[in-house]
């Protein structure tokens, strides 16, 4: 019987775990907004550090994106960018998931490269 309340209490406190670590999507780009071409450096308060980030646009898309620096947990850090860099650039989508256990790192990545579209707003 204990066993059997063990293991119930386990899956709750897993299912509870993963309902709190679901992926929440982030909106980096306004499609209504035109931007001008050109590169631009923005930044973003990450989990440690403030994330500085460069952006490339053409004609209203993201061609590039690079990291300049930041000094949040590297492989953290690493895989939030590297994931969100595919996104916006492989499949166009600019609305990304937050990477799970890199959620204030992915929030200040996002917020870096929306504060570079910000400064290349017509």
């Amino acid at each position: 019987m204990k066993r059997l309340k063990l293991i119930w209490f386990m899956l709750i406190v897993t299912s509870l775990f993963l309902t709190g670590c679901a992926s929440k999507e982030v909106s980096i780009m306004n499609e209504e907004i035109t931007y001008k071409n050109g590169t631009y450096i923005g930044e973003g308060k990450g989990k440690d550090s403030t994330i500085k980030v460069e952006v490339t646009l053409k004609d209203d898309k993201i061609t590039d994106i690079k990291m300049i620096s930041q000094n949040d947990t590297a492989g953290y850090a690493q895989k939030a960018f590297n994931n969100i860099k595919a996104e916006v650039l492989e499949n166009e989508d600019y609305n990304v998931d937050n990477v799970s256990g890199a959620t204030k790192t992915t929030k200040g990545i996002t917020d870096a490269i929306q504060n570079a579209l910000e400064k290349s707003q017509k």
